[in-house]
């Protein structure tokens, strides 16, 4: 092994050769230049250096392209995660080499964020998809790298969002729907109201997934991978018969239950945004057309789940039986979504009281 320290300029080079390897570096001082050097020297001669040049000319930029381009795609959520990833794109550090890359950028950005009034859970969604760029980065793609954001603290939670299942209101979207343009809504939202659906879930529904025998709905690819089916009430049954008409639902199998409503976009399902912004401008007329002293408490799509959960908890022996429907993994998260209102609560609890006295 050779260890050189020399005179260069306004520096002093530090070189170390060893076998093949040969590192060098130009520091401000001797003292530094040779403290350097052992060290070096110790790193190769106990196997231990790691040639970092890769590491040094490779980007965060670039790898989050690269996870944009091989990852994300096969994802469910690829949409939402590339909004991500190109937020991250974004950054001014994002042309950084990855040995520049320090949890402090991190913390800078989750402290801008919070004092920007971003959701905790947005802010924690944007920190999970980085760290995960990082973990493929080292373990798939060969990068020496350290995780800089495995050691960041998330914002604390907001309080779980409620919603209590409002017959009014339900009865006011409706109405207006079906007077609207957009009428296809009546369907859309008594499918959510009353099975728990995801939106994703109803938009992907062909003709050929509902069994008007069985009274019941082939979930075939939910949020979370697995099939499900859901048995369709009254009220959901009767909403895909006036939708489907006069039609045979033998020769419609093939077609969309809800088509998109583009010619643009002609022979696929009504798409995310078409869905979104029609239910909150809905949702704005209704609130416009109400009197000030009842104007109804404003609420997005998604909301009609929480909805769902809560009214068919009655249908259910148990929590887990409900699961099965709703398509929740965990009944922690299913938990979030049942939101009786205080009255139905109180009223159940005392109804099981009465049948349990009566019965001793």
């Amino acid at each position: 092994m050779a260890i050189s320290v020399e005179k260069r300029g306004s520096g002093w080079r530090a070189r170390v050769r060893r076998g093949g390897i040969q590192v060098s570096k130009t520091l401000p001082t001797q003292a530094a230049a040779s403290a350097w050097a052992l060290a070096h020297a110790g790193a190769i001669a106990g196997d231990t250096y790691e040639d970092r040049g890769r590491e040094k000319t490779t980007t965060l930029g670039q790898i989050l392209q690269r996870y944009l381009d091989e990852v994300t795609p096969a994802k469910k959520g690829a949409r939402t995660e590339a909004a991500r990833i190109r937020d991250w794109m974004r950054r001014p550090w994002a042309a950084l080499p990855l040995t520049s890359i320090a949890p402090e950028h991190m913390t800078e950005w989750r402290n801008e964020q919070m004092a920007r009034g971003k959701a905790p859970s947005t802010v924690s969604n944007h920190l999970n998809t980085l760290s995960h760029v990082f973990k493929i980065a080292k373990s798939e793609w060969g990068l020496k790298i350290e995780n800089p954001v495995s050691g960041i603290r998330r914002p604390k939670a907001r309080r779980a969002r409620v919603a209590v299942p409002d017959d009014e209101l339900e009865a006011m979207l409706l109405k207006a729907a079906a007077e609207s343009r957009r009428h296809w809504l009546v369907p859309f939202i008594e499918i959510a109201a009353w099975t728990a659906m995801r939106q994703g879930e109803i938009r992907a529904l062909k003709w050929g997934d509902v069994d008007f025998g069985t009274q019941d709905i082939h979930v075939r690819d939910s949020k979370n991978g697995d099939e499900r089916w859901v048995t369709m009430l009254p009220v959901v049954e009767a909403a895909l018969r006036r939708w489907l008409g006069n039609k045979s639902l033998d020769e419609c199998r093939g077609d969309w239950i809800f088509p998109a409503v583009t010619e643009r976009q002609a022979g696929q399902p009504i798409s995310l945004d078409t869905v979104t912004s029609a239910f909150r401008c809905l949702m704005q007329e209704v609130y416009d057309a109400a009197p000030e002293e009842r104007k109804p408490d404003k609420i997005r799509f998604h909301d009609l789940r929480h909805w769902g959960c809560t009214r068919l908890a009655d249908y259910h022996v148990d929590a887990l039986d409900l699961a099965k429907t709703t398509g929740h993994r965990t009944l922690q998260v299913l938990a979030r979504y049942y939101n009786p209102s205080r009255s139905d609560r109180n009223k159940r609890i005392l109804a099981r009281a009465a049948a349990l006295k009566s019965a001793s």
